[in-house]
């Protein structure tokens, strides 16, 4: 009796027990097609055995002929992700995805793309296991949770409407708080969340919510989880991390800008460099950034890679 309680008891602590070993993703965006040698990128990451692959938009490029016709977004998806290494990628490793403009519709496209349900449906059909409600949304937002850590994926592009109107919308906003809400009822203390515009970036360039008026509302939501925020965003064909100190919370809202897997890179300018105050670092170089969540103290280390695996820059949070 003594010797099957002593069991029962480890067992009970084993299942309690914090992990040994850090949970490990990987993320990434811009990867339109340039040849097998721009696609390697994907052994690599392939080789750092992470838990899953987040696809932070532009997963694929869809020119004017594509997004004439929900015939030709689904065929440019299919070839796009059917060439050698990205084809073997996505059989080898756990997949999840948010889009930006390129894999939604044309450039800089908003609420008004006259095929944005099916690329809605598109979307959520590709990319199967990515937990996505279309039909209850009517968009792709979605939220998980693994190893106790909550992961969040933002639509930047279903509810948008011109600069200096509102880039995520009223519903999605209200959805978010509930799940940070829930999060935090939960005990979690780690959130991610995906959204395929810079959100920190004080610097308005481009697409980056500091464009657009529902910035403040979105920082002030994000306020109701006081566990430690992880922002994952793409688009800018750079790498970036962006910091903001927030009144009252414990831990500071952290941005990781993780951009081009293969396609065309980019810098930001000096203007942009001047203007943005929450800038820490920039990147440069294809790129994939692998994420893990330290098991002795719950900090965040964030590690730049470039095409060969090799390490580009490295920080903790």
């Amino acid at each position: 009796m003594q010797q099957k309680i002593l069991f029962l008891l480890g067992l009970l602590f084993s299942l309690n027990a914090p992990a040994q070993t850090p949970f490990r993703f990987a993320v990434g965006s811009c990867a339109n097609y340039a040849g097998e040698e721009g696609d390697s990128i994907f052994r690599s990451i392939a080789a750092d055995h992470p838990s899953f692959f987040f696809w932070l938009g532009d997963n694929v490029y869809y020119n004017k002929i594509d997004y004439a016709s929900p015939v030709g977004m689904r065929k440019a998806l299919q070839k796009r992700f059917n060439h050698p290494y990205v084809r073997q990628f996505l059989s080898d490793i756990p997949q999840r995805a948010i889009w930006d403009d390129h894999d939604y519709g044309p450039n800089d496209a908003d609420s008004q793309f006259v095929h944005a349900q099916a690329s809605r449906k598109i979307f959520a059909q590709f990319w199967k296991a990515t937990p996505t409600q279309v039909g209850k949304y009517n968009d792709i937002r979605w939220v998980e949770s693994q190893e106790g850590l909550v992961f969040i994926g933002l639509d930047d592009r279903s509810h948008r409407g011109p600069v200096g109107s509102h880039m995520l919308g009223v519903s999605q906003l209200h959805w978010l708080k509930s799940e940070l809400v829930k999060a935090a009822d939960q005990g979690k203390t780690h959130v991610f969340i995906a959204v395929g515009s810079q959100v920190l970036n004080t610097a308005e360039v481009f697409e980056n919510m500091s464009r657009f008026n529902d910035r403040s509302d979105f920082l002030a939501i994000l306020d109701v989880f006081p566990g430690r925020v992880i922002l994952l965003t793409g688009d800018r064909h750079h790498g970036e991390i962006n910091l903001l100190e927030r009144p009252h919370r414990a831990f500071p809202i952290v941005e990781i800008t993780s951009s081009a897997l293969t396609s065309k890179l980019y810098s930001p300018s000096p203007k942009e460099l001047e203007a943005n105050q929450t800038l820490l670092k920039v990147v440069g170089g294809h790129q994939y950034t692998l994420i893990e969540v330290l098991p002795q103290d719950g900090k965040v280390q964030v590690t730049f890679k470039g095409r060969k695996g090799e390490i580009l820059h490295q920080d903790v949070f």
